[in-house]
């Protein structure tokens, strides 16, 4: 500022109005910061500059200074979750989404965050579990079973031991054995561990003396 008075008149003494413990002026009119400014408290100040000159009976302008305060990455982004538990199926389509992350922060602006992932920088645990599907039949290790029971067995009478394989892990692996149309009449009894017995005391009159029986999964 400037005054036209002569000698002591003209004279120009600065100072502020307001935010004085925020912002200091000098004798020439240079003003700064007398503290940190957080623009997440703040973003912006409207300063009022005082120009005082040095008569016995002051005259005094004023300004009013408009103040923006830059943002800088002073904040990280923080996740809004700590660990991230998924379970995805197998055999999804790749490009497939199965989780959607969130991050927040007082400096965050729209659009400026970009992610990826690091094998080194451990912020985000993230646990993965995938859902096996049911892909594979059990198979059997043997083509053909044959088993011999005497022809007045009793109920209960071990006949043979069968075993499947499945490459599924449970709980889509191997269910209980079955046997097939081979026994029509429920004479075979057959159980979680693949042993065959006789569900029904044996007819030794019976017409038929090489019932087959088959065996699925």
């Amino acid at each position: 500022a400037t005054d036209p008075d002569a000698g002591i008149n003209g004279q120009v003494h600065y100072s502020l109005g307001n935010f004085n413990n925020l912002f200091r002026i000098t004798s020439n009119g240079s003003i700064y910061t007398a503290v940190k400014l957080n623009r997440e408290v703040r973003d912006h100040y409207e300063l009022v500059v005082v120009a005082t000159d040095g008569a016995v009976h002051p005259r005094h302008s004023t300004l009013t200074l408009y103040i923006k305060v830059l943002d800088i990455d002073d904040n990280s982004p923080v996740f809004t979750n700590s660990t991230y538990t998924v379970v995805v199926e197998e055999n999804l389509p790749a490009g497939t989404t199965f989780l959607q992350i969130e991050v927040c922060g007082q400096a965050l602006i729209p659009g400026s965050l970009y992610y990826k992932i690091s094998y080194e920088d451990k912020t985000l645990k993230f646990n993965y579990k995938h859902r096996d599907m049911n892909d594979y039949p059990p198979v059997f290790s043997k083509r053909i079973y044959k088993g011999m029971v005497a022809p007045d067995a009793v109920k209960g009478t071990p006949i043979t031991t069968v075993y499947a394989e499945d490459a599924d892990p449970p709980v889509n692996d191997i269910d209980d054995g079955d046997d097939d149309d081979g026994d029509d009449d429920g004479d075979v009894d057959d159980d979680v561990d693949g042993d065959a017995a006789a569900a029904a005391d044996v007819d030794d009159d019976n017409d038929d003396d090489n019932d087959e029986i088959a065996f699925q999964q």
